[in-house]
């Protein structure tokens, strides 16, 4: 499956704030159907969900999902480039905004939704968030996007792998297939339908909070992971639970609607939907709705939800 990035959109063309607007009054949307026969029964109990295999670590967003949260800390010396320091403090910011931000999803879900018989739950896994990856060097003075030469990302993920004392393929593509294998046995061993990882990378002091090429949040669609670093750019860690929001849609197929994010024509998600809440290619941009993959501040906590609702599977 070729590798699919996101990132929010960004103002100026390097630094993305989410702008303030109203909160969106409702939209009609379509009740949820019943789908006995997959995840909304309830956990698998050892088993994947019927039809999933190994790498389909997140298909659909309803059930029980694992959210594995890894943090990494430099061990390098501090006289060659080391800038940062996780505090107990400030992992349990993070540890606190993530949870914040996941469950968004879960608040939305109950709130657009009363009455609908399925039912979406977080299950947060911190052990690798209070006692960080050791890595050696500091990360966010690398790229972040994994298209980008001197990319860090599957440097991380080959941390995390050898921390876990599993073996590191070689390859980019094998990197991240054995991270979603790794997923697939948190998701078996703890009885839940899905399960993906959380990277976070500090930038308490770096100069813009994001990595060298621009990036700060940004996720494989479809899983196994999302990266943001502490900071979220200059936007700052009280709005880590928007990006955290944010970049969970992407877990489970979800299409960026910004204008630097997929076309209108683009189709994702378990029912191959149409992004037809996009900026670009929109035939008539002034209707589109606020919405969490474009304006996620305007979106939170309005539970408002647009095309994503049918990416996800809800509808």
């Amino acid at each position: 499956m070729p590798r699919q990035r996101h990132r929010f959109k960004r103002q100026d063309g390097s630094v993305r704030k989410g702008r303030k607007a109203k909160a969106p009054s409702w939209q009609p949307i379509e009740p949820l159907e019943p789908r006995m026969l997959l995840s909304t029964m309830g956990p698998p109990d050892g088993l994947r969900p019927f039809g999933a295999d190994a790498l389909d670590g997140s298909e659909f967003m309803l059930g029980e999902v694992y959210v594995n949260v890894v943090l990494f800390e430099s061990t390098v010396d501090s006289g060659a480039g080391v800038t940062e320091d996780w505090s107990q403090q400030r992992i349990n910011q993070v540890k606190s905004e993530i949870e914040i931000g996941v469950n968004w999803w879960k608040d939305t879900l109950d709130n657009v939704f009363p009455n609908n018989q399925h039912y979406l739950n977080f299950n947060f896994h911190f052990t690798q968030a209070d006692d960080p990856v050791e890595v050696d060097d500091e990360p966010i003075t690398r790229n972040g996007f994994d298209n980008q030469q001197d990319s860090v990302v599957f440097d991380l993920i080959g941390d995390f792998l050898a921390s876990e004392g599993l073996a590191v393929p070689a390859s980019d593509t094998a990197r991240l297939d054995a991270l979603r294998n790794y997923n697939d046995q948190l998701r078996l061993a703890n009885n839940t339908h899905w399960a993906f990882t959380v990277f976070v990378v500090d930038s308490l002091n770096d100069v813009d909070g994001a990595f060298a090429d621009g990036s700060f949040a940004f996720a494989n669609r479809g899983g196994p992971m999302f990266v943001m670093t502490y900071d979220n750019s200059t936007t700052g860690i009280n709005s880590m639970e928007v990006v955290a929001a944010h970049e969970t849609a992407h877990m489970f197929w979800g299409l960026d609607e910004h204008t630097e994010g997929e076309s209108y024509t683009t189709r994702s998600g378990y029912y191959n939907t149409q992004n037809t809440n996009a900026y670009i290619g929109h035939p008539a941009p002034a209707t589109r709705m606020p919405s969490i993959m474009a304006e996620p501040d305007a979106a939170s906590p309005a539970y408002q939800v647009t095309a994503y609702q049918n990416d996800t599977s809800w509808r």
